[in-house]
């Protein structure tokens, strides 16, 4: 009725017969994905530290990697790599010891400093 689309030509050169395969695929988009911050126990875990550290510093009978290495002439790297070859213990899971410590005295003479 009223249509202008004709269901009897043949000679239809717009209408791919094979399937559209001459076309290229079109990739729909996909939404972004919203990024959560968790409240982990590691990130309670590094302010702790940042804190324990803090307090570090400010306290005359600890003495630091930093430090050693200021005194050995290594930068702080070195000087990690040659307290673990040396199995030296670390004071608090930090490279500190207290002053007058066994583990401070090994960690002297592992980077060939006088103890």
């Amino acid at each position: 009725m009223g249509s202008n689309v004709s269901l009897d030509d043949e000679d239809d050169t717009d209408l791919d017969d094979d399937g559209g395969e001459d076309e290229e695929p079109v990739a729909e988009a996909k939404p972004a994905k919203k990024k959560v911050k968790k409240s982990g126990g590691k990130k309670v875990a590094k302010k702790e530290a940042k804190k324990s550290a803090k307090s570090d510093k400010g306290d005359k009978n600890i003495v630091r990697l930093k430090d050693l290495a200021k005194q050995a002439k290594l930068t702080e790297a070195v000087c990690r790599k040659k307290l673990r070859d040396a199995e030296v213990p670390r004071g608090e899971g930090r490279w500190s010891w207290e002053l007058g410590s066994k583990a401070l005295k090994s960690a002297r003479k592992a980077l060939g400093l006088a103890a």
